[in-house]
């Protein structure tokens, strides 16, 4: 889930790398509000993230089960 906030972040380091001041000045403005939209994202997100992780152990958990029954 932090890699899409990770992902966001480098893409706008890059987008903004050698502007001028007047325009990194407003990149700024932009990436803190994109960033401030990222983290109220991200906030949603960590809750699908849970179910996600509690899947993946589920998943994983069944996928070690049915390899110790096969032997």
């Amino acid at each position: 889930c932090c890699a899409s906030a990770m992902l966001c972040v480098a893409f706008l380091n890059l987008f903004c790398h050698g502007c001028c001041h007047f325009v990194a000045q407003a990149a700024l403005m932009l990436i803190t509000s994109v960033l401030a939209a990222c983290s109220f994202l991200l906030q949603g997100a960590s809750h699908w993230c849970r179910v996600c992780m509690a899947l993946r152990h589920a998943c994983s958990s069944r996928v070690q089960f049915i390899g110790t029954t096969d032997h």
